[in-house]
């Protein structure tokens, strides 16, 4: 008879955990799902915010060509436009903080800020071609790379423990 009552409890917990376990998988899978979805916006606005200033340069270069006017810039129209284009991207950024782990927010809107600086600081007449911030956006989606791994389940439990340590132990011998 107690065998039977404790083959019920092991059974019974063994469900418990189980649940668990596929409940967290499940949240894990629409967290990972909702971040590259968010993750991919940014990274189009931020694409498409280059690419229209790379137009427009290019756009007042072929009209300067054409009249055979001096290519230059009124004082501070390239930081208007440069803020015209990237105020969705920024927008954008404010919600991609919010899927980040709490390690990379930083992280993230430091490397788009250095990226948006030099942008903003790009001579347009000099480098029309390359407006493109590489090293920050490779940067940016490293880090959203790093996002979209799933955790294991016992990752929060072992980081509200503060057994940091731990977790990395366990990342490595059981992958």
């Amino acid at each position: 008879m107690s065998q039977a009552i404790l083959a019920v409890i092991i059974a019974m917990l063994g469900g418990f955990f189980g649940a668990f376990l596929n409940s967290h998988t499940d949240k894990e899978g629409r967290l990972i799902d909702r971040r590259s979805v968010v993750f991919g916006d940014f990274m189009m606005k931020f694409n498409d915010a280059t690419d229209s200033l790379s137009k427009f340069a290019m756009e007042k270069a072929r009209f300067a060509m054409d009249t055979n006017e001096e290519y230059t810039f009124r004082p501070n129209e390239w930081s208007f436009k440069v803020w015209e284009y990237f105020q969705p991207v920024y927008s954008q950024e404010r919600i991609v903080r919010l899927f980040l782990l709490e390690k990379d927010r930083k992280a993230v809107t430091k490397a788009f800020n250095q990226a948006f600086q030099q942008i903003g600081d790009a001579n347009p007449v000099d480098e029309i071609t390359e407006l493109y911030p590489h090293e920050y956006i490779d940067q940016i989606e490293k880090i959203f790379l790093r996002n979209l791994e799933p955790e294991l389940f016992y990752v929060p439990i072992f980081r509200k423990l503060k057994l940091d340590a731990l977790i990395n132990k366990c990342k490595t011998k059981f992958k």
